[in-house]
């Protein structure tokens, strides 16, 4: 998780530093699962605790749905390169992830002294890595999963 890394550096520079989650820190305080994993996510979906599970989502079982069973599974891991036209769109995009990694690993004394400089200290780490108003090209890693509705579905 390119971004990750990024937001890590930047934040490293901030006085104290305050502690920055690691990746699998940071994908486990999003939810329960280790949705990055295709191992885990074909055995999460055809384990029996999983079923039935609504369409469209795959944590949260229905006991009012009918039973089924996941067929002709499919998890596919794609990687793209995504390219923001700049860092100060960076730090534009990331500024709603900001609250959750502060409320989650920082203290509330390191919010108080230090949530004013990150914005500002991430842009100036950006530029000074990337360039002031340049590309910042990322690779961005998803697991994408087709499956069909098995017997008893709809």
């Amino acid at each position: 998780m390119e971004w990750i890394k990024i937001v890590r550096s930047a934040f490293g520079t901030l006085p104290g530093p305050p502690p920055f989650p690691s990746d699998l820190e940071m994908i486990h305080s999003w939810g329960v699962g280790d949705w990055h994993s295709p191992r885990w996510i074909r055995s999460f979906l055809t384990s029996p605790s999983s079923t039935p599970l609504r369409p469209g989502s795959a944590t949260q079982p229905s006991v009012s749905e009918p039973t089924f069973e996941w067929q002709d599974m499919q998890v596919e891991t794609v990687e793209k390169e995504i390219v923001m036209e700049s860092s100060e769109r960076f730090v534009h995009t990331f500024s709603a992830m900001l609250p959750m990694i502060t409320k989650n690993f920082w203290t509330e004394q390191q919010r108080e002294e230090l949530g004013d400089m990150a914005m500002p200290r991430l842009l100036e780490w950006m530029e000074g890595e990337y360039g002031k108003g340049k590309e910042v090209k990322m690779t961005w890693v998803a697991n994408l999963i087709v499956l069909k509705k098995g017997a008893g579905g709809e």
